[in-house]
């Protein structure tokens, strides 16, 4: 059991072997354990020497996001900084939408700036995130703003942009 592994390893300050580590992870991120767990058992990792990787860094911090945690998961994005790692466009999509979903829009457009000026282009799952959090915030004209954006961009909607953009007209009665 993961978890099981993860307190062992604690416990008795162990190093998990290297190809153990992804498997523990991802058992970790497959049962409903929380998020502070698989980050816990990620530090103590790290700490053994475990090469830093992008992959579960964007893992957990999708794991906080889905949490409402995004403070949390804005810690690991400054971790994965620090380990020497740049960011990705996943990366920021993960907190964006995280931001969003949690109703702090200004957050969400502040890193899609700090985004943009890093040199990293905005995919259609950036806008995904924006225009869904101005239309649960009843920013019709806002996601309308945004949706034109992203077209001028050469950016082709999803179905999810457009079903998010339905709904938001529907419910805010335009």
């Amino acid at each position: 059991d993961a978890i099981q592994c993860v307190k062992m390893v604690k416990k008795h300050k162990l190093c998990v072997p290297f190809q153990s580590c992804d498997r523990v992870l991802d058992q970790l991120m497959k049962l409903n354990s929380p998020a502070v767990v698989a980050w816990d058992f990620y530090m103590e990792i790290l700490g053994c020497g475990y090469p830093p990787n992008l992959y579960n860094f964007n893992i957990l911090m999708n794991k906080f996001c889905k949490e409402r945690k995004v403070k949390e998961a804005y810690k690991v994005f400054d971790e994965m900084s620090r380990s020497g790692l740049r960011p990705t466009v996943v990366s920021y999509n993960t907190l964006i939408n995280g931001y969003c979903k949690c109703g702090n829009l200004d957050e969400g457009f502040r890193l899609k700036k700090v985004m943009e000026e890093n040199r990293l282009v905005p995919d259609v799952f950036t806008y995904s995130g924006l225009i869904n959090g101005l239309c649960k915030d009843g920013r019709m004209d806002d996601a309308n703003q945004m949706f034109d954006e992203m077209s001028s961009k050469g950016l082709v909607p999803n179905d999810v942009i457009y079903t998010t953009l339905l709904n938001g007209f529907c419910k805010n009665g335009k």
